[in-house]
């Protein structure tokens, strides 16, 4: 009777070893699925991501301008095509890396300090950059860079660059012609001084003497007065010559007693040789108030106004004026004539070209105010 509950207990233990053996493969095979799943899952994530980091990238390398992503180490962790281009290098070389790996110590040195102000101040900051390409060739950029900050509190700079080298080039180009022009201009106005002053010392020296030699001959001899008279008459009239040609090579006025005198003085000529009435508000400048070439740009701006009224204006009056301002000199002329319409081409071919040009070689502005009928005003800015 004993034998039997012990061959019972060993069937229902092979039983629940059945089953339990059942149940696990069960749930390895559940697990297993779910597992498939979830590996599934994330492939699909992960095709997904690549799938918007690629499309980000092309979106990226689609920008026509240099953009990159730094982290706070200053490592580049994104980049675009351009700045690929621009190092010539692949990107898996450029990503990871800082300026300093690939361009000037003095020249990244620059750009860091600036991003550093950018991450400690959290302020974005647009600059006027410059470092040397690979090739050797110097590249000017307008660059403006940003702080951000993702999901997990990291702190990312993003800096976007704007090519002006082709810019920078011209504007040097036009500083050395600027610079070789006031050297002609120089040179030519020394020119104009020295035989200024041969005229007036040599021949109006002479005149002077001869005008006097005539003067004591017509004084002993009353019988040859008239010719005395008549010659007197011709040589005040070389002299009054001989004054406006020197005036118009270098003003003596200029030399001797500045701008504020010459004007004034030139003003007064004008008046006498047109039938023109002159008023004016010249401003007494100091010989340190302006230097020299200055002086002789707003001269000679003012006697090509003039020359241009006279031929082209029938004006009646003019007004001058010549002030200093706190950024520049300004001169105003103004008459009363026909005037022109600035529209028309061959109207501002009138000596106009000339005074712009040269405003323009002291970084000087031009603006003309004009209708038909209305008269001609004309606004000269020179800078200090």
């Amino acid at each position: 009777m004993d034998k039997y509950p012990i061959v019972e207990n060993k069937n229902i233990d092979s039983a629940n070893t059945s089953l339990s053996r059942e149940f696990l493969v069960s749930e390895l095979r559940k697990a297993k699925e779910r597992l498939k799943q979830e590996i599934e899952k994330r492939d699909k994530f992960e095709e997904e991501l690549k799938k918007t980091k690629d499309f980000l990238q092309c979106v990226i390398d689609a920008i026509p301008i240099p953009l990159a992503v730094k982290d706070r180490e200053h490592r580049w962790i994104l980049i675009n095509r351009i700045i690929c281009d621009i190092f010539q290098k692949p990107r898996e070389e450029l990503l990871g890396k800082t300026d300093h790996d690939f361009i000037l110590d003095e020249e990244a040195d620059v750009f860091r300090k600036i991003e550093l102000d950018v991450f400690n101040t959290g302020l974005p900051n647009i600059n006027e950059e410059m470092f040397t390409e690979i090739n050797g060739r110097k590249r000017w950029q307008i660059a403006q860079k940003e702080m951000f900050t993702d999901s997990d509190g990291s702190q990312y700079l993003l800096a976007v660059a704007y090519d002006i080298t082709d810019r920078k080039i011209v504007e040097e180009e036009l500083v050395q012609h600027h610079i070789h022009l006031n050297k002609l201009l120089k040179k030519r106005e020394e020119e104009r001084a020295a035989l200024s002053r041969d005229l007036h010392d040599a021949l109006g020296q002479k005149l002077t003497a001869l005008s006097f030699e005539i003067n004591n001959m017509t004084v002993k001899t009353r019988k040859d007065a008239a010719f005395g008279d008549s010659a007197k008459a011709i040589i005040k009239d070389l002299h009054e010559e001989l004054r406006r040609i020197y005036n118009g090579l270098t003003p003596v006025a200029l030399e001797k007693f500045g701008l504020s005198f010459a004007i004034e003085d030139m003003l007064i000529d004008f008046e006498k040789r047109s039938t023109i009435n002159v008023s004016s508000n010249i401003e007494v400048l100091g010989a340190n108030d302006i230097d020299s070439a200055k002086a002789i740009c707003i001269y000679r701006i003012v006697q090509e106004i003039l020359t241009n009224i006279t031929k082209h204006s029938e004006a009646t009056e003019v007004s001058v004026s010549l002030s200093r301002e706190p950024n520049c000199f300004s001169l105003k002329v103004k008459d009363n004539g026909k005037g022109f319409d600035p529209n028309d081409v061959e109207s501002n071919k009138m000596g106009l070209t000339g005074i712009q040009e040269r405003a323009e070689l002291f970084g000087g502005l031009i603006k003309i105010e004009t209708t038909p009928g209305k008269g001609v005003e004309i606004y000269c800015r020179i800078p200090h």
